[in-house]
Order: C-alpha cells, then structure tokens, then sequence
C-alpha cells in the first residue's frame, strides 16, 4: 500500500467527522431541559435524604426543602450531599459529552448540575449548607462555596470547550446554555411557589420561615442577616 494511499484512507475519516459536527436535536434538548430544570431542586434535596439515610438519621423531604423525622442536627454528610449530588450529576453528563453519547441530553444535564448553586453564588448569596458544611469544620464561612464554584466552572470550561471542539457554533451554543438556565428558572418557580405551596403547605411555610423553627434542621434552611433574598430559599 502506498503512503499516498493510507493517507487518505486516515485522513478521510477524520475530514468527514470535523466537517459534520454531532447533531443535536433542540426539541429534545428543551424538554430534558425543562424535566430536568423541574426535577433540579427536589433531586438536591434527595441528595440532602439519602446521605441522612447513610448516616443513620432518617429523613424527609417535600419539593424544596428536606429535614430529620427526629428534629437533631444535620450531620455533615447529610449537608454535603444536597450540593454534593447536581456536581455528580453535571461530571457524569460532561463524560457522556465528551463519549458522544445522546449529547442533546447530555447537554443540559452537563449545565443544569452546574446552576444548582451558581444562581446564588453569582448573587454574592453563601447559602446554608455551605455555611453549616464550614461551621462544621471551623473553616471560614465561604470556603465550601469557593470550593464548590471552582468545580462548577471546570465543568462549564469542560462543556464550552466541547461545543468548540464539536464546532457547534456561536448561537448554538449559547442556545445550549440559555435553554437549561430559563428552564431551571422557570420550573423551579413553579416547583418552589405552585406545588411546594399546596402540596406541602407546612414545609413550604418553615423553608421560607413562615412559622417558628423548632429545631436547627428547620432553621438551617433559612437565610440570615443580609444574604436574604427572594430566590434563595429555593436552593438553600
């Protein structure tokens, strides 16, 4: 075989897959963005559960808020996996994104693990798992939110720099993060102020302090002094 030859046989393939970046499918996109962006506030509190659960301290949970059956405080794993969770989540997608696998699901899962707490952060909010996480290890109150930023934007370099590698393009691209961001803010809105409310009336009352704490599993989802603001009960 001449080297002319096996050049082109080499070569050929790799032309034909940077002249046709993988096909995403915006409809599909959409609608795991707007389950998922749903689905993204209750599965961080399941986080929240199931590490309770691990620890020995059974635990409940309603749309936006999780707390012990037995009113003790939370132990540390308990508070780490809430956070702890859309992190895992958004690394799992972004291997999926680099393996080529279902990239329009992939996609705004990547990024959606990502906005669990960055909405806040990006407020100047340090919420109170963050807060209760450093306490717990007489760190300054920041560090768990610092700690936890810098994995999410790893991760978002990760994914814009698939979409570079992928040749996505400029508008498709921001369309890819615009989507699962506006999905998250509108369902998690109806998740928190719609079916939280009328669904789990009380708990929905104590995450936003509606009703005297009784315990420090209630009241460490709220927020004190002046990090109180409208959007952060919703991922506290």
């Amino acid at each position: 075989m001449s080297a002319y030859t096996l050049k082109h046989r080499v070569s050929g393939p790799l032309k034909s897959a940077a002249a046709n970046p993988p096909k995403i499918d915006f409809k599909t996109l959409t609608i795991t963005s707007l389950i998922a962006g749903f689905l993204l506030i209750p599965f961080h509190e399941f986080g929240h559960v199931v590490c309770d659960w691990a620890t020995g301290n059974p635990a409940a949970m309603s749309y936006a808020r999780d707390y012990l059956l037995s009113g003790r405080e939370t132990p540390f794993l308990g508070l780490l996996g809430g956070p702890l969770f859309p992190l895992i989540l958004s690394t799992v997608s972004v291997i999926l994104i680099y393996r080529n696998i279902n990239l329009s699901v992939s996609y705004p899962l990547a990024v959606l693990g990502t906005v669990d707490r960055l909405l806040l952060y990006l407020f100047g909010v340090t919420p109170s798992d963050e807060r209760d996480l450093a306490r717990a290890m007489a760190w300054p109150a920041a560090t768990f939110k610092y700690i936890f930023l810098g994995v999410e934007i790893a991760l978002l370099i990760l994914v814009a720099w698939s979409l570079i590698r992928h040749k996505i393009g400029p508008l498709r691209s921001l369309l890819i993060f615009i989507i699962p961001v506006l999905s998250f803010v509108i369902c998690a809105s109806l998740g928190v102020f719609v079916v939280d409310r009328f669904l789990f009336p009380e708990q929905h009352k104590k995450e936003f302090g509606l009703t005297l704490p009784h315990s420090h599993a209630i009241g460490r989802d709220e927020l004190a002094g002046t990090q109180n603001t409208s959007l952060t009960p919703i991922l506290v």
